[in-house]
């Protein structure tokens, strides 16, 4: 999703070159390859969009999930240190228990309930581990609730639903912050030509930087659903349920409500609305 989207803003960026790697044109998880391509091009930032993200599957496929979740991070990150590039990570609310009942700060205890995201967790620190040995310029970026034209996500998985079904029992137990991958990939593109035209100098000392970012306001997976199902005009009932009610393998954080107020700060960035973003993402899936 967030690779698509990133190709989808590159046109506001004429002057730079972009290279955008599938795992058939760069497998991440092996160092050699990594270090061959770097060698190969000039790199001057890296945006990691890489990700196992399958929650369930995760729990039985805990060694896949670490390699293409912690190991290819290190590969990148030590390419990146060896290189001076900057390397942005994207990272997840996974890394929260979900027990909180006031939005996460980017500083707050990362206690992930799940291999996901004790796999995503484990990438976190490997790159704080490299920022302070090696000297590594870098940025992590937690987000949440991702949906998008491109790939598969909660929001196209709802308007197949709607299509099929008359009524829908989804969620109301689980609160967070959904997040437009197109919007992700305009502020990280942001953030990074604020970095490099040094309006924003934060690799001066050899500090980890974690921000968050997610469409404003907080809600529950029904609440979502709700809002698509008044915008495309289905005719049918969305009903709410409990997380008990939809047994699922992995447990998820009830709430993961992300804080963004240091990145909205630091970058200068303002984060539209959930409503606003769903909106245009609905528009360019031609639904409304």
């Amino acid at each position: 999703q967030l690779g698509n989207e990133l190709r989808m803003n590159t046109a506001f960026y004429p002057d730079w070159k972009f290279i955008f790697c599938s795992h058939h044109d760069l497998d991440i998880t092996d160092s050699s390859a990594v270090n061959n391509f770097f060698s190969a091009n000039k790199i001057d930032a890296v945006i990691n969009a890489a990700a196992y993200t399958a929650v369930d599957k995760a729990e039985s496929e805990k060694e896949k999930a670490v390699t293409i979740n912690a190991t290819a991070v290190e590969n990148l990150a030590n390419a990146c240190a060896k290189h001076n590039a900057i390397m942005v990570h994207i990272s997840t609310d996974y890394v929260f228990d979900g027990s909180n009942t006031i939005p996460y700060m980017p500083t707050a205890n990362t206690t992930p309930i799940g291999v996901y995201g004790y796999s995503k967790l484990l990438g976190e620190e490997i790159l704080k581990t490299k920022t302070v040995e090696n000297n590594l310029k870098t940025i992590v970026v937690r987000t949440s609730w991702v949906f998008s034209e491109f790939g598969n996500n909660f929001v196209k998985t709802m308007l197949r639903l709607m299509n099929e079904r008359t009524e829908l029992k989804v969620v109301a137990d689980q609160i967070g912050r959904p997040t437009y991958a197109f919007d992700l990939a305009s502020a990280l593109l942001k953030m990074t030509k604020n970095i490099f035209d040094n309006r924003q100098n934060i690799f001066e000392k050899k500090s980890f930087h974690v921000y968050h970012f997610a469409n404003k306001g907080e809600i529950s997976w029904h609440q979502l659903a709700a809002e698509i199902s008044i915008i495309i005009g289905f005719k049918g009932i969305v009903h709410p349920i409990t997380t008990a009610e939809f047994p699922i393998p992995t447990k998820r954080p009830a709430y993961s409500v992300l804080d963004t107020s240091s990145f909205e700060n630091d970058f200068k960035i303002e984060i539209p609305t959930w409503q606003n973003a769903l909106h245009r993402c609905l528009k360019q899936l031609k639904v409304c």
